[in-house]
């Protein structure tokens, strides 16, 4: 018996050719998926980013009217059930946190933005609550701004209503 003769030039550079091609394929392939998932994920981040902006003056205006923070996520929910964002938290420029309402609160509600996002209360309810993209990205920055109104706020104290 003979041993099969060595393949030719030609099959090895058909082979080559193939390897070559398989591997611009799934090349492509990468390329365009991870273009998708990183599109996907900017698009969520808006969304996330828009909550929290709409969670946060929400909590700055339950801090307005109620002269304290909310004792949980829950209890700022349903404070803000049926209500518009409101038009003032109390600042004045300069304050750390915004004079006006954030455009995100014509289209989304506090509820709604409270379903998206995380808050986190002090058990202690001494310390302002934490807002978080509870594991959804958000643009880079959101979470500092956000947090830090509502720091703002704390650091400003709250002061007792007065009588009529």
């Amino acid at each position: 018996m003979s041993a099969a003769p060595p393949p030719g030039p030609a099959l090895a550079a058909v082979r080559r050719r193939a390897f070559m091609g398989f591997f611009a394929v799934l090349a492509a392939i990468s390329l365009v998926g991870g273009y998708w998932v990183v599109r996907e994920s900017r698009a969520r981040a808006l969304q996330v980013d828009a909550a929290l902006r709409v969670a946060a003056w929400g909590l700055l205006c339950y801090a307005h009217d109620e002269r304290a923070w909310p004792p949980s996520a829950e209890a700022l929910g349903a404070w803000a059930a049926g209500r518009a964002c409101c038009t003032s938290a109390g600042a004045a420029e300069g304050s750390g946190w915004p004079v006006a309402a954030p455009q995100d609160c014509v289209q989304t509600s506090v509820e709604k933005a409270l379903a998206t996002i995380a808050v986190s209360v002090d058990p202690a309810g001494e310390g302002p609550p934490k807002l978080s993209g509870g594991g959804k990205p958000s643009s880079v920055g959101t979470l500092e701004l956000v947090n830090g109104w509502v720091q703002a706020r704390a650091d400003a104290g709250f002061v007792a209503h007065s009588a009529p």
